[in-house]
């Protein structure tokens, strides 16, 4: 059986592949539960980022969702490490074995049965519309 750092790397590229059109839409309202799909699959595609890259990322408000990060490192999805740098506490995260697996398991699942609003991605609206087109076909 594989361990869970090898299970989590093989899942890598299939979590990507998925879910990498939903992580580059449009910041404007999103449920909370695409918000921290968004930062593990983040944490995922770049390693390990310190707070501001993952907030410029992922379009956040640290001072509105540091909560969302706290409540996924202490549910182990991600962890936090501090350094000391002249002076400064630098805070850095990365995505967990457990995260990658609750991403393809739970939310890449949920979200390809309720999409997102708005930013779904070209090729959803592509099949979508060609639906319609030879619908629209076959009653005329």
């Amino acid at each position: 059986m594989p361990r869970p750092r090898e299970r989590a790397k093989a899942l890598l590229p299939k979590v990507v592949k998925l879910c990498r059109r939903a992580a580059c839409t449009a910041h404007k309202y999103r449920d909370k539960l695409f918000i921290r799909k968004d930062i593990i699959l983040t944490l995922a595609e770049y390693g390990r980022l310190n707070v501001t890259s993952l907030a410029t990322y992922c379009g956040l408000n640290m001072i509105k969702h540091r909560p969302l990060l706290d409540d996924l490192e202490e549910k182990g999805i991600i962890i936090s490490t501090v350094e000391k740098a002249k002076g400064r506490r630098i805070t850095h995260y990365a995505v967990t074995a457990k995260g990658l697996e609750f991403c393809a398991r739970v939310l890449s699942p949920y979200e390809e049965m309720f999409p997102r609003k708005g930013g779904g991605g070209e090729k959803e609206g592509v099949l979508t519309r060609q639906g319609q087109d030879d619908a629209g076909a076959e009653e005329a």
